[in-house]
């Protein structure tokens, strides 16, 4: 819990400086689930602050670091890469928005299409502490009326290293 306040009081100064409406008791909620990790989907409708603004993001960033440490558990947040994103950029650069959401994140993972005939898709990721692993590609079967999914063997020109940016060099 972030020092000198409630849970509720956190909400509340949420609200009005962020200007984000989580559910009332949002960390209490995670909390009593047991909840170590929570995904929010999708980071542009949680808030109605500037995206390109490094300060503004910042502030909406630090809430949930709060609402983090309040609950006790883990926060993923789903992000879209920029419409002009080269896929031979780390993560940390096709990502839409200021750098401070980027900075933000101990860990990056990206999901884009490799193959669209075949409907392969490659995972790469990003962290902060080390040089990212190996992309992983797979395909999804939905046909028995769930998903399933099936690593694949799968190569192409965008597997290359990537020009180095790593998320580290957004923390500022």
């Amino acid at each position: 819990m972030a020092a000198g306040h409630s849970g509720e009081e956190l909400l509340q100064e949420i609200k009005k400086q962020a200007q984000w409406f989580p559910p009332k008791n949002l960390p209490k909620a995670l909390e009593s689930f047991g909840a170590e990790f929570a995904i929010f989907d999708v980071f542009n409708v949680m808030h109605n602050a500037d995206e390109n603004d490094n300060s503004e993001m910042r502030r909406i960033l630090d809430r949930l670091s709060q609402i983090q440490a309040a609950a006790g558990c883990g926060i993923g947040v789903v992000h879209h890469y920029s419409k002009a994103s080269d896929p031979g950029l780390s993560l940390t650069q096709r990502l839409r928005g200021a750098g401070a959401i980027a900075g933000w994140c101990e860990w990056l993972i990206g999901i884009s299409m490799a193959d669209s005939p075949s409907k392969v898709r490659r995972m790469e990721f990003d962290i902060k502490a080390d040089n990212p692993p190996a992309p992983v590609y797979f395909t999804i079967d939905s046909s028995e009326g769930w998903a399933k999914l099936t690593l694949v063997d799968y190569s192409d020109e965008s597997s290359a290293p990537r020009k180095q940016a790593s998320a580290a060099s957004y923390m500022q």
